[in-house]
């Protein structure tokens, strides 16, 4: 991966309202309002890797994954998200490329806790 790389999480499992595309790797919100996002990372065999999840330009969390001793990462955000606003995983530095997308282990969700009440 080049440094901050959007990654792309291209076996969709669940896209109700198609919010997120699977060809940009970008979740982009589709009301305004409460959200849960939770990404989880994992190394290839003997290397580590190093992503964060971004709200726009902001970052929501950082994730740390390394073989053999920590082979999974994950962050996971609770945030206020408006209508439009793009959410995105990205590699974090031009160290640690060596993302494992083996076996589904590394993978990211994003679901709607509340939606904004507009009079």
């Amino acid at each position: 991966m080049s440094p901050k790389q959007v990654i792309v999480f291209e076996r969709v499992i669940t896209n109700i309202g198609q919010a997120y595309d699977s060809n940009f790797g970008v979740f982009k919100v589709p009301y305004s309002g409460l959200y849960e996002f939770i990404v989880t990372i994992a190394a290839a065999k003997d290397h580590f890797v190093d992503v964060v999840l971004v709200k726009n330009a902001a970052t929501l969390c950082k994730a740390h994954a390394s073989t053999p001793d920590q082979g999974i990462g994950m962050c996971v955000a609770i945030v206020h998200a408006t209508k439009d606003d793009d959410i995105i995983v990205r590699h974090l530095n031009g160290i640690g490329t060596h993302l494992s997308g083996q076996n589904g282990y590394s993978s990211f969700s994003g679901h709607l806790i509340s939606a904004d009440i507009v009079n």
